[in-house]
């Protein structure tokens, strides 16, 4: 078994521990908060064994095996460096830090350590993206001219996604799904062409992106304004791939260069996240550094994006 501890515990803490419950050779064995009375709620609330009284007891414990890094993103690269140096191997929920050099450093810290650290990009472990992916690769649409994905939230006025002193914004709540899910279904990184952002009191919250994923053109736009499903297509000479709802999809459809129907792949979501936690049960049994799946080079891909976007449209 697998000994999984939280930190941090809010509302996407809750969904991560669910998924634990539902993966047989993973234990969820601990959790901690700033606050200890609030780590202990969530102890009794979502059945996890030890409520520690603060991260860093978390991080030194023997029980531990792998740390879910569930805080705000303007404290994973601490959380994370933390709890690679405690010995523990890492999954960070989404984006994983905020610069191209913090994730350098991290990826490198856990490989001389013989830790694994990854991004917990949930959805790119979903059957449905691992599906597109494999149609992508093996022909089935042809040589791809053109992919887009689109994104949104209709958020609150006071949700962290407006607040830049919480890793707010854009680019780093919503952004990373469809650049690095995009670039997991083409089977290649991209590199930007053209960004136009709108910004209010620092933070991005309108991005349109686009990027050169090695030859194919692609279109990223999200936005903090208005609810979007997700929806992402993939158009080859031969056909093209629709998915619906892609970071959350049960379904993939395959259609061939006159609008039919080829192929239609459905699987059922109970959660999203046991995917990326079966990742890290196998990582750890492995003994490997990084998923082949949610890659370090996926992760500096993304930061090296956002800096680029954000010296194009700010200078």
């Amino acid at each position: 078994m697998v000994n999984f501890g939280i930190i941090g515990c809010g509302n996407i803490a809750h969904k991560f521990a669910d998924a634990v419950h539902l993966v047989s050779e993973a234990v969820l064995k601990g959790c901690a908060s700033k606050d200890e009375a609030r780590a202990k709620t969530f102890a009794k609330e979502c059945n996890v064994e030890i409520a520690f009284k603060d991260y860093e007891e978390l991080f030194a414990s023997p029980l531990i095996d792998v740390v879910y890094v569930a805080t705000t993103c303007n404290f994973h690269y601490e959380n994370i460096k933390a709890a690679l140096r405690c010995g523990k191997s890492v999954l960070c929920e989404k984006a994983m830090v905020t610069t191209r050099a913090e994730a350098e450093e991290l990826f490198a810290l856990a490989r001389e350590k013989g830790l694994f650290l990854f991004e917990g990009m949930w959805s790119l472990f979903l059957p449905t993206v691992q599906k597109a992916r494999e149609w992508v690769l093996t022909g089935r649409v042809g040589d791809v001219s053109l992919a887009y994905y689109f994104g949104g939230i209709n958020a609150p006025k006071d949700n962290r996604i407006f607040r830049s002193d919480l890793g707010g914004g854009a680019f780093l709540d919503l952004t990373v799904y469809p650049y690095e899910i995009l670039s997991f279904m083409l089977g290649r990184p991209g590199k930007l062409v053209k960004a136009d952002v709108r910004y209010e009191k620092g933070v991005d919250t309108v991005n349109e992106l686009i990027v050169d994923f090695d030859g194919i053109r692609g279109m990223i736009a999200t936005t903090a304004y208005a609810r979007i499903p997700s929806p992402s297509g993939i158009f080859g000479n031969k056909g093209y791939i629709l998915i619906e709802q892609t970071h959350r999809s049960d379904t993939v459809r395959l259609f061939d260069g006159n609008f039919g129907l080829v192929e239609e792949f459905r699987t059922p979501v109970v959660n999203g996240f046991e995917y990326e936690v079966m990742e890290a049960v196998k990582l750890f049994k492995e003994k490997r550094t990084a998923s082949e799946i949610s890659t370090p080079e996926m992760t500096i891909a993304f930061m090296e994006l956002i800096k680029e976007a954000v010296d194009e449209t700010r200078s």
